[in-house]
């Protein structure tokens, strides 16, 4: 049998969300009754495969203090830094400060304005990662019709989608192995926008998962409704 791990998770909460365009960080606009933010750590607190959950929050952040989210398994705050990748990097280092925590554990990373996050969904991406034993992405297959276009709009070819993914988090890795990809992101100026990205730098590859539809991310006002509908309803 596999040794098992801990699995620690962080959530990045310091963006400042401007396509919503709102008067506040999008991660503190309510949903069914409660910030967004409230949600997101509600679930990942559920689940029975995380031990324990870093939050990163941005240094000129106000809401926090007023919207405080409170549970046995919140460890602490990190600073958010400018990027995401900063806030993901600041709590790697957080956990990898801890007694408690070893790099072969799992550092599970998920966006704080996805708050439609399953309880399977967190399971089934353990379970690939230990399986595989580098990490997974939980995801969704496009089920659009995919086309390329010129810079005036016009289409020069429509593509395969077979082997495309949306990628969302989730994102699950070994923490030192993330830990060391990130450092090398930075330190060679390579812009990653996901996780991911930065281990299939180093010549990882991952495993996509496929997630539950509930699971997007909050970007617009359309969004904002469409995940009331769904939290009312999951």
């Amino acid at each position: 049998m596999a040794e098992q791990h801990k699995v620690w998770a962080i959530i990045p909460a310091a963006g400042i969300g401007g396509r919503m365009s709102a008067d506040i960080p999008k991660q503190y606009l309510k949903i069914y009754g409660r910030p967004m933010l409230h949600h997101t750590l509600s679930r990942i607190c559920a689940s029975p495969v995380i031990d324990g959950v870093i939050i990163g929050i941005s240094p000129q952040d106000s809401r926090w203090s007023k919207d405080l989210f409170t549970h046995p398994k919140i460890l602490g705050v990190c600073d958010g830094g400018r990027e995401r990748r900063d806030t993901v990097l600041n709590g790697l280092k957080f956990l990898d400060g801890l007694d408690e925590v070893a790099q072969s554990d799992w550092a599970l990373v998920h966006d704080a304005v996805r708050p439609g996050i399953m309880q399977q969904d967190i399971q089934n991406l353990l379970t690939q990662a230990n399986d595989n034993q580098i990490g997974a992405v939980l995801g969704k297959r496009l089920a659009d019709t995919l086309k390329i276009t010129d810079e005036n709009q016009a289409i020069q070819q429509t593509v395969d989608r077979k082997n495309f993914w949306r990628a969302f988090t989730p994102q699950v890795f070994r923490l030192g192995d993330l830990l060391r990809a990130i450092e090398v992101s930075v330190a060679d100026g390579v812009q990653i926008t996901d996780e991911s990205m930065a281990m299939e730098q180093l010549g990882f590859h991952p495993a996509m998962v496929e997630g539950h539809s509930s699971n997007n991310k909050i970007t617009t006002r359309d969004d904002l409704d469409l995940a009331d509908l769904l939290l009312a309803k999951f």
